[in-house]
Parts: C-alpha cells; sequence; structure tokens
C-alpha cells in the first residue's frame, strides 16, 4: 500500500467519484449522502480565537465587541461568504472586517503571526502555536462543522479500504477526544 497526501482542494468530491483519491478527511463534501459518497462522521471540534500577544483581544474573555473590531484572516477554500462567525456577529448588530482569506490554517497562522490580525480556528488545530500567538476563547459557542471520513461507495466492501478508513477514523477520533 502507497499512502500519498494530498493537500485539500474544491474538487476533493469529484477526484472520489473518479476515483483519483480514495478517502478524503474535512466536511462533508458536497456530494456526500448521495448514491456514490459515502461518509463517517468522526466528531467536531470547538472553534477559538487565535491573536498575536498584545492584541486588543489578547485578553482571558475576549468580548464580542473586541472580535468585531478585530481585522480578520478567514480560512477557506471556497470566494468568501459570510460564515459562522459573521451570523453570530450581525445576529448581536455587529459585523466583522475581513482583510484576507487564505486555503489553509498554516497560512493564517503565519498572517496572524505577521501581522496586527486575528483568526478563528479549530482548538485541536491550533497546536503548536507560532511564537508571539495565543488562543482565546470565543464568547459565544461555536463548532466545526462535522469531520467526517469520505469514500467513494465502490470502495465499501474492499478489505484493504476498509482498514485504511478504520486506522484514519480512529486516529481522527483520538485527536478530537484529546
Amino acid at each position: 500500500m502507497l499512502l500519498r497526501l494530498a493537500g485539500e482542494g474544491p474538487s476533493d468530491d469529484r477526484d472520489l467519484s473518479r476515483g483519483a483519491v480514495d478517502l478524503s478527511v474535512g466536511c462533508p463534501p458536497a456530494t456526500a449522502g448521495t448514491s456514490s459518497i459515502a461518509s463517517q462522521v468522526i466528531g467536531t471540534d470547538e472553534m477559538v480565537l487565535i491573536v498575536p500577544r498584545g492584541h486588543a483581544a489578547d485578553v482571558a474573555a475576549p468580548s464580542v465587541e473586541q472580535i468585531a473590531q478585530s481585522a480578520h484572516v478567514v480560512v477557506s477554500q471556497q470566494p468568501l461568504r459570510a460564515g459562522p462567525v459573521d451570523e453570530i456577529l450581525d445576529r448581536l448588530g455587529l459585523r466583522r472586517q475581513v482583510i484576507a482569506v487564505v486555503p489553509t490554517v498554516s497560512a493564517a497562522l503565519a498572517v496572524t503571526a505577521a501581522s496586527a490580525v486575528v483568526t478563528v480556528l479549530p482548538r485541536r488545530l491550533r497546536d503548536p502555536l507560532p511564537p508571539g500567538l495565543r488562543a482565546r476563547p470565543l464568547p459565544f459557542r461555536l463548532t466545526t462543522p462535522p469531520v467526517t471520513v469520505n469514500w467513494h461507495r465502490r470502495q465499501t466492501a474492499d478489505p484493504a479500504h476498509a482498514w485504511l478508513r478504520k486506522v484514519v477514523a480512529g486516529v481522527l477520533t483520538d485527536v478530537l477526544a484529546a
């Protein structure tokens, strides 16, 4: 068996259907639940605010106002649209300023470490934080969408693929439980 890891892309669900990818991990693909893509839900993770040391929101319990007044970096593979943080702030009559959209957590951490911006990330993905950054709790409850293992149904009965799914699901379960 050869395990080749690839970065997340916008066509992961199509890659599963074409057979270019055997397994994807993340949020359910657009085609999850259809006749061709199967998914196993692993769990969710709590979101936290990542701030540079000394930032106005670098306090034990940042307020929604401090979060709204901060410039934000957002992680997204898709074009920018309002996300869960924006929806919560909107309900409170607040808005945040998104100054950058980046494709990966590592890029968001790099931008946050090099400037006076904040980002909201899954708690488990923050470790280790680059020097000069801190994780702070959000003043509202926010979790990730469900973390899933996804595959094309044609591989469901394959023993090697079932083994790989079990191993990957076990690792993810341990990470989310830590």
